[in-house]
């Protein structure tokens, strides 16, 4: 479960990297046709905040893919150990066979005093 939160986490990032490098971009190549130079020192950062913006959204994908990876992983740890639970419930199942089991007679006697009387009544019924 920790896996798959994980991997939502990693992909909610994503798309969020990848809307603000969007925005990053457009915002730059706005400035840059409608401002007064195409190449000035803000258009220039614009776009350098551009590519570093679209460099962590590139690193944020490598992380769901690790996040996947990892959610594979686990889920074929819990496959393998489901597969090894069933064998041995399996083999408990098959060993023990409550039909063929030998059963041996034990009479218990009751002894005086293991016997407790703790209600007695008398009931009277006209005829």
């Amino acid at each position: 479960m920790r896996a798959q939160q994980k991997l939502q986490t990693e992909q909610a990032q994503a798309q969020q990297s990848t809307l603000d490098t969007v925005i990053s971009i457009g915002t730059a190549i706005f400035g840059a046709f409608m401002g007064r130079k195409a190449f000035s020192v803000t258009n220039t950062r614009r776009m350098g905040s551009a590519a570093k913006k679209a460099g962590r959204s590139r690193k944020e994908y490598s992380d769901i893919e690790r996040a996947q990876e990892s959610l594979d992983a686990v889920q074929q740890q819990i496959s393998v150990l489901e597969a090894k639970l069933q064998t041995e419930i399996d083999a408990i199942d098959n060993g023990y066979d409550s039909q063929s089991e030998e059963l041996k007679a034990i009479p218990i006697r009751p002894k005086v005093a293991d016997i407790h009387v703790h209600f007695v009544g008398l009931v009277w019924v006209p005829m």
